[in-house]
């Protein structure tokens, strides 16, 4: 197929972001769509907790990577086409989705972000923000190791 959808394992989103995309026919402008909870026009109901590790997370990439996206943890839709052209994806467990934006963003391609909409179903995290958020920065600092080889 042309296009693939990656979302949460716990489904906890409705498909918003393929709505979106769909009704506004952007499949033609873009290469990667990030479904976003935290755009302005998101529906989704997190812990404050949650989201002030989210803001801090996006801080630092901003900080390392110059990205001006406000999140990189929600659901994408990316073309095949694209993703083949980038380099081999090094991140595992819950970077990869931000190194895929953050390769595609270096790669010049064309990104939206676009509102996520949850089910409004509680569920139990398995994140742990220390733990994973340590394991998210070393691999964040790898990746700008091995990008600024190039």
């Amino acid at each position: 197929h042309d296009w693939i959808w990656f979302c949460p394992a716990d489904f906890s989103f409705k498909f918003s972001d393929l709505e979106y995309v769909f009704k506004n026919n952007l499949f033609h402008d873009y290469d990667l769509f990030i479904g976003s909870k935290s755009h302005k026009d998101a529906k989704v109901k997190r812990k404050i907790s949650r989201e002030l590790y989210s803001n801090f997370f996006n801080l630092i990439l901003k900080f390392l990577f110059k990205t001006s996206f406000k999140d990189t943890q929600g659901t994408f839709i990316l073309k095949k086409a694209s993703l083949e052209k980038i380099d081999k994806i090094i991140s595992n467990e819950f970077f990869v989705s931000t190194e895929i934006v953050i390769r595609f963003n270096k790669s010049k391609m064309k990104i939206l972000e676009i509102p996520l909409t949850d089910f409004g179903i509680e569920t139990v995290s398995t994140v742990s923000p220390l733990k994973d958020g340590f394991k998210m920065l070393i691999q964040a600092i790898k990746l700008k190791k091995i990008i600024n080889k190039k």
